[in-house]
């Protein structure tokens, strides 16, 4: 069996701010919150890892074909009203105009489906980047253990779920300084 877990460590809250801030320091300012619904698009929880490797796959050799750096960080959740389903804050760049929802059903094989299912949240432009940042690090992270909630300053952080696998990730150029971690 896989190994399952329950929880964000405390380690990989700190490594999802550090790399997204690290994102603007490298000139790959995430622009956008993604959320796909894996589970309720028909994945079981062992398919759900994979399938999201695969979106990933896709995105990047999108990116590289378009001379863009492929750069984001990533969270996995499970509540019981939709499932599993992954957060991703993502760089597009000159791609912003794209159509992402289209690219992610090609990688998952899916002719069309509910714009409910996938979900792109470009960044409030009533906010400045680094608020953005700020408070989407901690929205999807709100699954963090519970002696380290108090860290998420105004976001409702629960148990979301147990999940098979990685629970967090983000991509290689972002392993940035800690000096990025902000609070």
């Amino acid at each position: 069996m896989p190994h399952c877990n329950s929880y964000i460590e405390l380690k990989e809250y700190k490594k999802i701010r550090t790399a997204a801030f690290y994102s603007k320091a490298i000139g790959c300012d995430f622009d956008c919150h993604i959320i796909i619904h894996l589970e309720r698009l028909g994945f079981t929880k062992l398919q759900c890892a994979q399938v999201w490797r695969n979106i990933r796959q896709q995105i990047k050799r999108f990116h590289e074909k378009n001379g863009v750096t492929f750069a984001c960080v990533w969270t996995f959740e499970n509540v019981p009203s939709v499932g599993i389903h992954v957060h991703c804050l993502l760089y597009r760049g000159e791609l912003k105009n794209k159509d992402y929802r289209k690219l992610f059903l090609k990688a998952i094989g899916y002719p069309k489906t509910s714009a409910e299912f996938i979900k792109i949240k470009p960044y409030h432009e009533d906010k400045e980047w680094e608020q953005n940042t700020r408070y989407l690090t901690q929205y999807i992270c709100k699954g963090i253990r519970e002696e380290h909630r108090h860290l998420l300053v105004g976001t409702d952080c629960k148990f979301q779920g147990e999940i098979i696998g990685r629970r967090v990730g983000w991509t290689r150029n972002l392993l940035g300084d800690e000096k990025y971690l902000k609070f």
